[in-house]
């Protein structure tokens, strides 16, 4: 790898920091010789200098990435898409991976932002139809996902429409989980910022549209559905969860409910596989908690659109699906939950029993409710109105289950707060 100057280089890409150099950092001796003196009065006007061709208040050269982006995307045209496999080439992408953990500092993000540099990196590397190079797809993924964590840029990258079709291409196109995964964790990004920016919604620029387009179409929600099912990768699982109950969240932010609640994501193929992706997330404990909370508001879809009585997709309920995995979550999870957590399962477990009967979760909720009862008895921290509110909801969808379903066979009898 090319010395970088002013910073020191990032060898083993996603498994170390790359540091931003400070002033008393310049005496320190850089490993391919780039500097090699102590700092001092006599060096204090080259120290100017230097600092003059940095980037913002780190110590970047910006002639260096911007040649190291140059380089990239040339190489990629000279390639048909891809690096042939040398030193000279194995470099390049190495150089995008530096420039992708630069980008941790914001002044770096804004830089590649202004110059143009970030723009090109979408244009020539993220959209390109014939990128093989996985490596390097997933670096410049990752700058972009950076770039709109910046709230300085914020709003111009969220704004531009090309932006969000970039990263819903390499949804669409890539199998690889690094790039997914990057992926999905900049659309969260979007997602949240959205939210979080009451302008965002009632001035020039207005995101619902775009939002409702590009990811709530037919063609995406069922590669979404596709990858869920099929998700082992515990990096792409956690941040696909996070997207959705982004997504989820920004509709609800807007009073757009039905975008996501119905449409595409009520589908019967999608609450498969957020089934299926869930019970994967309890094997891997990555992302179960995100995923419980999306299936929550699948449970209480149709209370929240106006149409109770209506049944939720077959999915939901063949074999006791929805119940038998938020039992799982609670017999495995239950301990360290917060409230707002066990209600979430609990919503999953009551909208299934609407529709069946399902003895297992019957038998550990009333277990969960005597376990609330210690609880509140030994932590102060227990004994709170919406604790007392789950107790009162569990004692009530308990009795509920009885009169419905008769008494259970295998599940205790009666209830003790």
């Amino acid at each position: 790898m090319s010395c970088v100057p002013y910073s020191t280089t990032m060898h083993d890409y996603g498994t170390e920091q790359k540091e931003t150099l400070t002033e008393d950092d310049l005496d320190e001796e850089e490993e391919d010789g780039c500097f090699n003196m102590e700092s001092s009065e006599e060096t204090a006007e080259l120290e100017s200098q230097l600092r003059s061709n940095a980037i913002g208040s780190t110590l970047y050269d910006k002639k260096w990435v911007i040649e190291a982006v140059l380089r990239v995307v040339r190489k990629l045209d000279e390639g048909g898409g891809s690096f042939e496999s040398s030193s000279s080439d194995e470099e390049e992408e190495d150089d995008l991976k530096c420039i992708a953990d630069m980008t941790v500092e914001a002044d770096v993000c804004v830089f590649l932002h202004e110059s143009g540099a970030l723009r090109l990196l979408r244009d020539g590397v993220i959209t390109r139809p014939d990128v093989g190079a996985s490596g390097t797809l997933a670096a410049a993924v990752a700058v972009l996902s950076n770039a709109f964590r910046v709230r300085e840029i914020f709003r111009e990258l969220a704004s531009d429409r090309q932006n969000l079709s970039a990263l819903v291409s390499s949804v669409y196109d890539s199998v690889s989980a690094p790039v997914l995964a990057g992926a999905f964790s900049a659309l969260t990004t979007m997602l949240r910022s959205y939210s979080e920016d009451a302008a965002a919604a009632s001035g020039k620029f207005d995101p619902r549209g775009l939002v409702e387009s590009h990811l709530c179409s037919g063609d995406f929600v069922g590669r979404l559905s596709a990858l869920l099912s099929a998700a082992q990768n515990p990096d792409l699982l956690e941040s696909t969860a996070a997207f959705l109950l982004a997504l989820y969240e920004f509709f609800l932010s807007v009073d757009e409910p039905s975008a996501v609640l119905g449409g595409h994501y009520g589908d019967d193929s999608f609450v498969s596989a957020l089934l299926e992706a869930t019970r994967t997330s309890l094997d891997h404990d990555r992302g179960s908690f995100r995923f419980m909370e999306v299936l929550g508001y699948v449970a209480t879809s149709n209370a929240v659109l106006g149409r109770p009585g209506e049944p939720l997709p077959e999915s939901y309920y063949a074999g006791g699906a929805a119940c038998e995995v938020a039992t799982d979550y609670l017999e495995r999870r239950g301990d360290c939950l917060p409230v707002s957590l066990v209600w979430r399962a609990c919503e999953v477990i009551w909208a299934g029993w609407r529709v069946h009967r399902h003895d297992r979760s019957y038998a550990a909720l009333v277990l969960l409710l005597s376990e609330l009862g210690r609880r509140r008895a030994a932590s102060e921290a227990w004994r709170t109105s919406s604790a007392e509110a789950l107790a009162d909801a569990l004692d009530g969808a308990l009795r509920r289950y009885r009169e419905d379903h008769g008494s259970a066979e295998r599940a205790e009898e009666g209830t003790v707060k």
